[in-house]
């Protein structure tokens, strides 16, 4: 591809796969302004984490927690709500439920599903007709993962987010009331009875009847909610799940708690976890050329300004 005499030539060649080396098979670049140079270093990525200190349930077989009844969280077609968690998955199989109101036998059932689906976090929202269902937020680490699903019905979006930071986000404007009949469970489906049960840890739960902001989501990440909180005022559970005895998760800032259940004689263990809480991953490319390097480098080269918001770097000052 010719750019006239002083950019006389780019060559890229891309095949198909997931990995950098896949993606990104070599680009050749062309130019007086350009120094030789050859970067043959693979890409390096980091995960970022904060440090966490737990003694919590171990939510196995035969061991969920259910909720109250809810009165003022309102799961209708018209109302936003958002529910919050905090989750750490020791298998990734088949998928088994971290919070939800529903029978998870189908996801056409009327309410809402938070599933372990093989690793991944799905959310599932359905009416009876309709359904939607947006992925994200990997749970193969074994991490805590602080994970929030914002449902707002002003925009008709249903936004999840990992670590404060947005992941997916779909269109619910076609999927109505996401009120079931059953009470939310933690562990387990709106019906008691799914197969198979969630395996690994749940805590830090927050339910808001109101759609909370991004700022708010990033904020309270990490941390604890306190009254000062923006949007304390909707707040309508909330347990941090880190009682040390007991069958109950007490409630904090507000009334409602969670009581932990078991079926067929199981007993209810904890385990002290020293865990961090999954931040980000970041990706050092050390200076090697990649995908989005390649549209702000042909900006620049005319003369023009790439959008702020684009993360790719030109690979050349012309």
């Amino acid at each position: 591809m010719a750019y006239c005499s002083c950019y006389r030539s780019w060559r890229r060649f891309k095949s198909r796969g997931s990995s950098y080396l896949e993606q990104n098979a070599f680009i050749i670049l062309n130019n007086s302004a350009i120094s030789p140079q050859l970067v043959n270093t693979l890409p390096t990525t980091t995960t970022e984490s904060n440090p966490h200190n737990i003694t919590t349930v171990d939510f196995k077989t035969n061991v969920y927690g259910e909720l109250p009844a809810l009165s003022n969280l309102n799961l209708s077609a018209t109302s936003s709500f958002t529910i919050e968690f905090r989750a750490r998955a020791t298998t990734t199989t088949s998928d088994p439920v971290i919070i939800g109101n529903k029978n998870w036998a189908s996801g056409y059932n009327k309410g809402i599903i938070i599933a372990n689906r093989n690793g991944v976090i799905r959310a599932n929202f359905g009416d009876g007709t309709h359904r939607l269902d947006i992925d994200g937020v990997d749970l193969s680490d074994q991490l805590w993962h602080q994970v929030a699903v914002v449902v707002n019905r002003g925009t008709q979006k249903a936004i999840l987010y990992d670590g404060g930071i947005q992941v997916a986000e779909g269109n619910i404007s076609s999927v109505g009331d996401l009120q079931s009949g059953n009470v939310f469970k933690i562990g387990q489906d709106g019906t008691g009875n799914y197969s198979p049960y969630f395996t690994g840890n749940i805590s830090e739960l927050r339910l808001f009847k109101s759609a909370l902001p991004a700022t708010s989501i990033s904020a309270y990440s990490f941390t604890a909610l306190t009254s000062a909180h923006p949007q304390q005022a909707d707040l309508v559970l909330y347990t941090k799940g880190n009682e040390t005895s007991g069958t109950v998760y007490n409630g904090t800032l507000v009334t409602p708690k969670i009581n932990i259940l078991t079926k067929n004689s199981a007993t209810i263990t904890r385990s002290a976890l020293t865990v961090p809480i999954f931040y980000r991953k970041t990706t050092d490319y050390h200076g090697a050329p990649y995908l989005y390097t390649v549209p702000p480098t042909i900006l620049s080269f005319l003369g023009i300004s790439p959008p702020a918001y684009y993360d790719g770097q030109t690979l050349i000052n012309f």
